[in-house]
């Protein structure tokens, strides 16, 4: 089978209209129409990422990222004070600039899209399978990379600083077999108790992370769930489907909704000084148990308001700090005419394999300090505060910046995201690392630019190089091992009659 160069978005028009209605009514309510166009703009960007052909992680990420947006934004013309800063400066301005290298780079991703299918699928041809895998056999092989994780800790630091972040990258493919999982037994409508299984098996050690880790396999439930979301239906059993698919959706955004309270407003802070006074030890799996002990602590201390203010103030952050770099570039600073961008295409293309003295990123609260005017916590206090890769584009070169370096990050971000087809010898197989890349790497609206291309490159080439590798060993490995597979798709139980036969 090969790859089909057309592409279609169903939901474009509709989330069009919704994007113009709920911006009308938003811009009503609130009487702003920055607001108002911020939500146009962003839902009808998604809309035309939400290619049916692919899975909606793309939608998911820029929904994510624009979250750190307008999330503070909208805290602040509901309570007319901005979360955790005392004051903000040119917040609409911080708003509309962010927004509009959103939408740069959503632009260039389109730009990537056609680029790959014009200049790389039409001058060859890409055989990719599209087969369903045997989900026993699937699940086990997550069980397998997987237990690890209740009884060790893995610190890639301590194994070695040098290749920290090439093991981090590396550990993190394990995810890919995960998301293939779930893909399957929702797309086959069967196992489903291997799926409980599995993510019972993968949330539980998440829950002994220093960090808000427990929130990667919901957001891989979240994009697995939306890519069975169908704007048109037409049979009764389809429609009601659909319902329960949509139903699902919201259940688990709810969810996490309310961990992400829990975390925010009353683990977070507990949970971190416990386990920087040694208090929390053991396995991974003893360190889960001593979490449940915070989370019913803060469970009894739930208050709503006080939790929706912490969360509203760990999304808001960088757009706050963003609104006082507006004020100060180029009034008090000028424009650094690309030096931030130089450092971070310096960084990356040093390895530190072959460049041993490259020197250290460090924290990112300097940015923070130096063109914001904000003495935050820093490097003293093992703290780590970002300002975000748009504000950095603005810093280099103002508005115009933000506009052409919003473009090539996009552009480049798109194209290593369709290059996963070229060494994937299934499309689920390239679903789910596709996925797991964008997951690992564009989520972060508050990323350091350095940071995010040096991730961007080096998750590319590893989840490269294992997909051409691992990824096909492990294809026929996990294949139904029978001539007709579609027995295996259509019944729970395989016939006795062709259970001899192998596949070829």
């Amino acid at each position: 089978m090969y790859y089909n160069l057309k592409s279609r978005y169903p939901f474009a028009k509709i989330l069009l209209l919704f994007g113009l209605i709920s911006g009308a009514i938003l811009s009503a309510i609130f009487s702003s129409m920055l607001l108002g166009f911020s939500f146009f703009a962003i839902i009808a960007c998604v809309g035309f990422l939400w290619d049916q052909n692919e899975m909606p992680v793309f939608p998911f990420c820029f929904i994510y990222q624009f979250a750190f947006v307008i999330t503070g934004y909208i805290f602040y013309l509901v309570y007319d004070y901005y979360p955790q800063l005392i004051f903000v400066r040119n917040i609409d301005k911080a708003v509309f600039f962010s927004v509009i290298g959103l939408i740069f780079v959503f632009i260039g991703i389109r730009f990537a899209f056609s680029f790959f299918n014009k200049a790389i699928v039409r001058n060859r041809k890409i055989k990719i399978e599209k087969v369903q895998y045997y989900i026993p056999v699937l699940f086990w092989v997550v069980i397998i990379t997987n237990i690890l994780n209740l009884f060790v800790g893995v610190n890639p630091t301590s194994i070695s600083s040098r290749a920290s972040q090439f093991i981090i990258f590396a550990l993190s493919f394990k995810n890919v077999l995960v998301f293939l999982l779930f893909l399957e037994i929702l797309q086959q409508r069967r196992g489903y108790k291997y799926g409980i299984i599995a993510f019972a098996f993968v949330l539980i050690p998440s829950f002994a992370s220093f960090f808000s880790d427990f929130k990667y396999i919901f957001f891989i439930i979240i994009i697995i769930i939306a890519s069975e979301i169908k704007p048109v239906q037409y049979s009764r059993l389809a429609k009601k489907r659909n319902k329960i698919i949509i139903l699902s959706f919201i259940v688990v955004l709810v969810s996490l909704f309310f961990f992400a309270l829990y975390w925010e407003g009353g683990i977070k802070g507990d949970w971190r000084k416990s386990i920087g006074r040694g208090e929390v030890t053991g396995t991974p799996l003893e360190k889960a148990g001593q979490f449940y002990g915070h989370l019913k602590s803060a469970h009894s201390n739930f208050d709503f308001e006080d939790n929706l203010e912490s969360l509203s103030s760990r999304l808001s952050s960088g757009l706050g700090y963003f609104s006082y770099v507006v004020e100060r570039v180029p009034r008090d600073i000028s424009h650094e005419d690309g030096a931030l961008t130089k450092r971070a295409l310096e960084h990356v293309f040093k390895p530190r394999i072959l460049f041993p003295d490259k020197p250290s990123l460090g924290g990112d609260s300097w940015l923070v300090r130096k063109y914001a005017g904000l003495w935050v916590a820093g490097e003293e206090l093992n703290a780590s505060i970002a300002l975000g890769y748009i504000p950095e584009f603005y810093i280099d070169y103002g508005i115009y910046g933000i506009l052409i370096l919003s473009l090539i990050y996009g552009f480049l971000v798109g194209l290593m995201y369709k290059s996963f087809i070229l060494v994937s010898p299934s499309y689920n197989l390239y679903f789910s690392v596709s996925s797991i890349f964008l997951l690992n790497c564009f989520t972060a609206f508050e990323g350091e630019i350095a940071k995010l291309l040096g991730s961007l490159l080096l998750n590319f080439i590893i989840f490269f190089i294992l997909t051409r590798t691992a990824g096909r060993f492990m294809h026929r490995r996990i294949l139904p091992k029978f001539k007709y597979r579609e027995t295996y798709n259509q019944n729970n139980q395989i016939s006795k009659n062709i259970s001899s036969i192998k596949f070829n």
